[in-house]
């Protein structure tokens, strides 16, 4: 998780359109456009909170709109040991896991106690080299992983854990992927090695069925968000990598736009993109006054969820939906009790993130003295942390945080 608190390189690719491919054959269709709703982010305002020092600044009016709130910890044992946390899903009252550095997929059900794990790495059948992406598919009750081979291969489990078999897509490389039906595969690339697209829609033989987004140049620097499809509301919802505009997809595969985020003067210019792909030291220099786009995107039933990059921090946004109050905060500290509150995925109405243990100490030792009234105020000020300092190790598996927001 300390990839949290890295700085990020800022990339963008803004130009777009949208490719059918039959055979051979290359059309080219606009994607629909219609009543999409603009978000405006006023950067320059009083509502976003800059980075902070010191254990007074820790909190963030956010935890004034906090409802509903849950700990869940994860067992720690010799098989659900968690390293670095890349992706949580949520199916069935349980939470299925993604440590990318180990290669583990691992099962907890609501309460946070090991399931099973799903596969391994390795080279022989039915093991992924790296589970690059996982997902599930809520039709067949089955998790996919992506494992990085050419051509794309994405291995199925049941979520019982007993039957497993593997997919090819031939002609396809690919970092993320959803299952749209029983029949159709979306699959995010970012690159132009062979292929030159960004959005991929394939059947279930591996035949490419639509191509978005042709890829203007390749890039080293790309970055992608761990949650590129979110469901909502029987839409996928999808952003591109420093994309300022968030898509739906529809079950047949119509692809429209759905909002657009502006953040007004500080909208990246055109000739700044540019400098990315011919001077990126120059870019780099340039783009830090200027947003290049949205990094990730959720949405609930009352609220969106996004995040973005400026003035090389990681900033988070909660806007309501009925009011249209947006709550700005810059994401290396605070939100709730003093700690780290990004989400990663939601259910229905609730948001999750996950915090790991040694964060918990972390934010513990800007504080010395433990016997300092400052310390003692700051444990009854933040029932949260405390509890979770006083029954956490530093070694212990992350904490699964599940909340809703009221409306504000």
């Amino acid at each position: 998780m300390r990839q949290k608190y890295r700085g990020f390189v800022i990339a963008v690719c803004l130009f777009f359109m949208i490719g059918l491919l039959s055979c051979n054959q290359k059309s080219i269709s606009a994607i629909s456009n219609n009543e999409v709703e603009t978000i405006k982010v006023n950067l320059d305002s009083k509502g976003i909170e800059h980075p902070f020092n010191t254990p007074e600044h820790f909190r963030i009016s956010l935890k004034d709109y906090i409802g509903n709130l849950e700990l869940i910890p994860l067992e720690t044992n010799s098989e659900s040991i968690i390293s670095d946390v890349s992706k949580v899903l949520c199916y069935d009252n349980s939470y299925i896991i993604s440590d990318r550095q180990s290669g583990k997929i691992l099962q907890f059900d609501d309460k946070g106690r090991f399931m099973r794990s799903f596969g391994k790495k390795g080279r022989g059948p039915l093991e992924y080299i790296d589970n690059r992406d996982v997902e599930i598919n809520h039709k067949t009750g089955e998790l996919g992983v992506l494992s990085i081979t050419n051509p794309l291969t994405i291995l199925n489990y049941s979520i019982s854990g007993d039957n497993a078999y593997s997919k090819v897509y031939e002609n396809i490389k690919g970092y993320r992927f959803y299952h749209l039906s029983d029949s159709i595969v979306l699959v995010y690339y970012t690159g132009n090695y062979e292929q030159d697209f960004t959005l991929i829609v394939s059947d279930k033989l591996g035949q490419v069925k639509a191509s978005y987004f042709p890829n203007p140049h390749s890039s080293q620097y790309s970055s992608i968000p761990d949650q590129t499809f979110h469901v909502y509301d029987d839409l996928v919802l999808f952003n591109r990598e420093r994309s300022n505009v968030i898509y739906q997809i529809e079950e047949n595969g119509h692809i429209s736009e759905r909002y657009h985020i502006d953040f007004g003067k500080y909208n990246m210019p055109d000739n700044i993109k540019e400098l990315f792909y011919t001077d990126f030291h120059e870019y780099r220099e340039r783009a830090k006054n200027y947003v290049a786009g949205v990094d990730q995107f959720l949405e609930s039933e009352d609220h969106i969820y996004f995040s973005f990059g400026f003035h090389q921090y990681s900033v988070s946004a909660f806007y309501s939906k009925d009011s249209q109050i947006l709550k700005l905060g810059y994401s290396t500290r605070g939100w709730l009790d003093g700690m780290l509150i990004s989400p990663t995925t939601i259910i229905g109405n609730e948001f999750i993130t996950i915090l790991d243990a040694y964060e918990v100490f972390e934010i513990a030792d800007y504080i010395e003295d433990k016997t300092s009234p400052a310390w003692i105020e700051f444990l009854e000020e933040n029932p949260m942390f405390s509890k979770l300092y006083n029954n956490l190790k530093e070694d212990s598996n992350p904490v699964l945080v599940k909340f809703n927001l009221n409306h504000f």
